[in-house]
């Protein structure tokens, strides 16, 4: 048994985690009720303003993100530019296009409804942009 548990403490942290589970960074511009049903729906959520990366260029968040292998969320649509930023060294990119003038509250109702109809890992790989009502996505190149 004392065997077993130290194997488990050799392991690397990721390889104790659920396989559908995933990281998830998160730009400031991210409402608190968005982080939220995102770690509802399993994500392991790395916010950046708990990071102390509150104010920092795009490129030192796109940074952070790679380190971990994770999918960044964010309503900047600078990050899907291709000239910029490499994605294939993030597991994915979601932008928030919710529109503003729906209250948080019906943005939170139709975010829930959106990763409802989802697994969790139809986000790597893939740039997703979330809309009223919809849900696009294609393949990073």
């Amino acid at each position: 048994m004392r065997h077993c548990g130290m194997l488990l403490m050799s392991l690397p942290l990721k390889s104790l985690l659920p396989p559908d589970s995933m990281e998830l960074v998160c730009d400031e511009d991210i409402p608190h009720a968005f982080i939220e049903v995102f770690r509802e729906h399993g994500f392991r959520i790395h916010d950046i303003r708990d990071e102390h990366l509150r104010g920092a260029p795009d490129e030192a968040v796109f940074r952070f993100a790679a380190e971990r292998h994770a999918v960044i969320l964010t309503g900047d649509l600078a990050y899907a530019a291709p000239k910029r930023f490499n994605l294939a060294h993030i597991s994915g990119l979601i932008v928030n296009r919710l529109p503003q003038t729906l209250s948080l509250q019906e943005r939170v109702g139709q975010l829930r409804r959106l990763l409802g109809a989802v697994e969790v890992d139809a986000f790597r790989g893939h740039i997703t942009i979330l809309e009223a009502g919809r849900m696009r996505r294609r393949k990073t190149e």
